[in-house]
């Protein structure tokens, strides 16, 4: 990232914050950064689990600085679009990726003629092919791959087990949502979510072992595709992100595997492609594969 773009997206100004409604009636909490009028494309980042929209802050004022528009949001029931304690909060992750088509269908009412690119980082990933890409261009998947523990890395499938199936578990029904800040296991999640997360991680093929009649909707997905992994992660495994792919089967896929040294970072990991201190990969990570208005300086 050169000196000039590090200026802009640190001075860029706040963003538009509204609401949506879901499909349950719930408030979407969403953030609309940069100007759609003059922009060369819109970045809708849908993020991982237990990860609020804020974590994607300097990654949106970066993209403004490129000239795009930038959507992050927080789910329903989750983030700044909770209303109520945790243990309230009755969603899901099917409801979660019903919140991306409503944000999503909302990019096309604001501008239908900007090319749109899904970045999905981790969860983002999957739930592409629940939401559909009616509207997408083209995707960036960060850091994604299936959550089965039968494709984790060695270094997170046996806590990540005991964890989901033992101690979890009883937090969450001790708590009424699952406690994951103080097991120091991701975040707080609604138990809605944890519950059906821990049945797919269950199943070799995750969500399409519990749900194998959701194959033709992954299938259908024929917008491009573009992998991004690290291999300082230890939460998404090669096998884990080529089985995901697999799942995609209509959609042209492209993946490219980073080391830390090789863009010349101490570490990158899981969540660390997106936080400020990740700002100096962006242009080589992101940059090429943003969809964009055809004849934009950015182009040439």
């Amino acid at each position: 990232m050169t000196a000039e773009s590090s200026t802009t997206a640190e001075t860029v100004a706040e963003p538009e914050r509204f609401e949506l409604t879901s499909e349950r009636g719930l408030p979407i909490s969403v953030s609309s950064w940069g100007d759609w009028a003059s922009a060369e494309g819109v970045v809708l980042v849908v993020p991982a689990i237990a990860t609020r929209a804020r974590h994607y802050n300097a990654f949106a004022r970066w993209l403004v600085g490129q000239g795009f528009v930038a959507v992050t949001f927080d789910f329903s029931g989750y983030g700044d679009s909770l209303r109520g304690p945790l243990k309230d909060s009755p969603v899901d992750i099917l409801d979660w990726a019903r919140d991306a088509r409503t944000v999503l269908d909302w990019v096309a009412e604001k501008d239908a003629t900007l090319p749109v690119t899904w970045v999905g980082h981790s969860l983002g990933g999957q739930l592409l092919g629940l939401a559909g890409d009616r509207g997408v261009t083209q995707s960036i998947f960060v850091a994604t791959g299936v959550g089965s523990g039968w494709k984790s890395p060695w270094q997170t499938a046996v806590p990540g087990m005991v964890m989901f199936f033992l101690v979890g578990p009883i937090a969450q029904k001790l708590c009424g949502y699952y406690p994951g800040r103080r097991l120091r296991f991701f975040g707080n999640l609604p138990s809605g979510v944890m519950s059906q997360w821990r049945t797919w991680v269950a199943y070799p093929r995750y969500i399409l072992g519990e749900r194998p009649w959701l194959a033709p909707r992954y299938a259908s997905i024929t917008s491009p595709i573009t992998a991004v992994s690290f291999t300082d992660d230890v939460v998404m495994s090669k096998a884990a992100l080529r089985m995901l792919l697999s799942f995609y089967s209509g959609a042209r896929k492209m993946h490219f595997r980073f080391s830390p040294k090789r863009l010349g970072v101490g570490s990158i990991g899981h969540m660390g492609p997106f936080r400020a201190a990740s700002a100096g990969i962006w242009s080589a990570v992101f940059l090429p594969f943003l969809a964009k208005r055809r004849g934009s300086p950015a182009d040439n």
